[in-house]
């Protein structure tokens, strides 16, 4: 059953009149005619019983208008429904988020966010950089946000905002005795390293000294951020790490940032998702309201 053919029939079962319905259909009489002895044919039954100064809707014409009445009563709801949701977009949006991230960064954004899509929700998930990507592949999250994360042909990076790597130590630290330290004192000092190839490290004295050192002494050696700040809290060692994840402890006192000159360095945060042809509409608003760069 065409809807064409259908909706030309509920016209002509409310008006009763091919010239009236023609009017209201913007089409000839004739095409009217036409579409109704289609839809006869298709269904095999008169809809209409014909006389000669008027038409009656048929038992099966009577039946059909009330299946007919409910099936535009639904679309028109649809309609409306769905200008609703068009213009107060809704949904939950999935996040597998860094460790750190959510409260220097992100959460500030979705409460900025929830303020002007309020139907918008979010589901977040704080995780590690490995475990992120594996929620993406299987469909766990629509969204992953993580700093400088590794590149993977199936993803898309969109960066939306930079964060600073600080290079911290006790107070105590023989290095903070200096007045103006150069990088040669830092390669003599011993390191808490982020795993043996610790990348911020090796950016910190690649930007700021023009090269990578060949080996650092390591008093610990961990993948996690919360050992490597336990151990230089207790004095084994410096390192480099993200403001976000020393932020409490620099604040307090615990650690203490060290500079050479107005030596700086900044790593991007991105979002990661799984590119496709249509995207939902939450989707595209969260990409909108959180790709204008920043720094923390």
């Amino acid at each position: 059953m065409e809807m064409q053919y259908l909706n030309c029939f509920y016209v002509l079962s409310q008006t009763l009149n091919f010239h009236e319905a023609s009017k209201r259909l913007f089409v000839t009489q004739p095409a009217v005619s036409h579409q109704i002895k289609k839809l006869e044919d298709q269904l095999k039954l008169k809809l209409f019983i014909r006389y000669p100064r008027k038409i009656v809707l048929s038992e099966a014409g009577k039946t059909l208008a009330r299946y007919a009445h409910q099936v535009f009563q639904l679309m028109t709801e649809a309609e409306a429904h769905l200008e609703d949701i068009s213009a107060h977009p809704t949904g939950l949006i999935r996040i597998a988020l860094l460790t750190g991230l959510a409260k220097t960064w992100f959460i500030p954004f979705v409460l900025r966010m929830g303020e002007k899509y309020p139907r918008i929700k979010f589901n977040i998930k704080v995780s590690g950089i490995s475990h992120m990507f594996e929620m993406l592949e299987k469909n766990e999250v629509d969204f992953a946000i993580s700093i400088n994360p590794p590149r993977h042909e199936d993803f898309k990076y969109l960066e939306v905002a930079k964060e600073e790597a600080v290079f911290v130590a006790p107070p105590g630290h023989p290095l903070f005795a200096k007045k103006k330290p150069s990088f040669e004192d830092f390669l003599d000092a011993e390191y808490c390293l982020y795993e043996y190839h610790d990348a911020l490290v090796h950016q910190w004295f690649l930007e700021g000294g023009g090269r990578i050192p060949g080996s650092l002494k390591a008093s610990l050696v961990c993948n996690h951020h919360e050992g490597i700040k336990m151990a230089l809290a207790r004095g084994k060692g410096c390192s480099v790490l993200p403001r976000h994840v020393v932020a409490a402890e620099l604040e307090s006192g615990i650690l203490k940032e060290m500079r050479v000159g107005n030596h700086r360095i900044f790593n991007p945060i991105s979002v990661v998702f799984i590119p496709r042809q249509h995207m939902l509409q939450k989707e595209e608003l969260f990409l909108e309201e959180i790709k204008a760069p920043a720094t923390m």
